[in-house]
C-alpha cells in the first residue's frame, strides 16, 4: 500500500525559521490530504522525525514515499 509521510522541513535554526519551515511543511501535508488520492500519515506521526531521525521515517511509518526539504530566507 502506497502512504505518502510529509517530514518536517529543515531550517537554520532560529526560531521564526523554524516555525516557518514546520508551516511549509503542514500547507503541503494539508494540499495532499485535501486532494485524498494517495493516504498520507498524519502530522503527529510524520513531525517526531526532525534532524538524524528523518533516515528511519519510511520504514517506521510504513510510507512508500516521504516528502522533505529545507527552507531558506
Amino acid at each position: 500500500p502506497r502512504l505518502v509521510a510529509v517530514l518536517p522541513f529543515d531550517a537554520d535554526g532560529r526560531p521564526e525559521d523554524v516555525r516557518l519551515a514546520d508551516g511549509v511543511s503542514d500547507a503541503i501535508l494539508s494540499g495532499l490530504t485535501r486532494g485524498g488520492a494517495v493516504p498520507v500519515a498524519a502530522r503527529h506521526s510524520s513531525f517526531q522525525f526532525r534532524g538524524e531521525a528523518k533516515g528511519r521515517a519510511a520504514a517506521e511509518l510504513g510510507a512508500s514515499h516521504l516528502v522533505d526539504g529545507s527552507v531558506r530566507r
